[in-house]
């Protein structure tokens, strides 16, 4: 067994070969990593992302009042930052991740980086 290597059942998966039930009888959740040490502490979400997404918009915030910068220069550099984040993360979703992948391994990185957000949306 190698260190990264997934389950049977990611794999099944990212083919198309099972499918998931409906309503209450979809699992939360699946084993993704063969290696129970993966599993346990790198296959799941991890508490220091809301840490990577929005830390540099504390950071940004505090350096302007710091600076002091005015409150309406501050308050432009907040929207337009937020308009292209949405923008960015809206083109990268719809193109970046919602292609079909043709080969196994294209949709066994697809599902890794993004099918499994939707199979599992409520994975804890």
């Amino acid at each position: 067994m190698s260190l990264f290597e997934f389950t049977d059942e990611v794999h099944e998966l990212a083919d198309g070969r099972i499918k998931l039930p409906k309503g209450k009888n979809r699992p939360l959740r699946i084993q993704v990593y063969k290696n129970e040490f993966l599993e346990k502490y790198f296959a799941q979400a991890h508490p220091i992302t809301p840490g990577i997404w929005f830390g540099w918009i504390v950071a940004y915030g505090l350096y302007q009042a710091v600076t002091g910068v005015t409150w309406w220069v501050g308050l432009l550099a907040f929207a337009g930052g937020v308009m292209i984040t949405t923008l960015i993360e809206y083109f990268l979703h719809r193109f970046g991740f919602h292609f079909v992948p043709k080969s196994k391994s294209g949709r066994l990185n697809h599902f890794i980086l993004h099918g499994y957000h939707h199979d599992f949306p409520n994975d804890p």
